[in-house]
């Protein structure tokens, strides 16, 4: 085999092995994301009639408090 197709076939080699490299690296990265954890939806009741905590208070209620 001349040297040249050595050399040629070499590199075609390489770059078979490095993008197998890149896709086995990409999928270690995909296969290891953490999951995102998101808080529950608040749920909201509004059969029920609103309390003095819930209720906006008066101008007069803000005063004296």
């Amino acid at each position: 085999m001349p040297v040249t197709d050595a050399i040629i076939l070499s590199v075609i080699v390489t770059a078979f092995v490095a993008f197998a490299l890149l896709l086995a690296w990409g999928d270690y990265q995909t296969r290891n994301i953490r999951p995102i954890v998101r808080p529950a939806a608040r749920k909201v009741d509004n059969d029920r009639a609103p309390t003095k905590s819930t209720a906006v208070r008066t101008q007069a209620e803000r005063k004296a408090a």
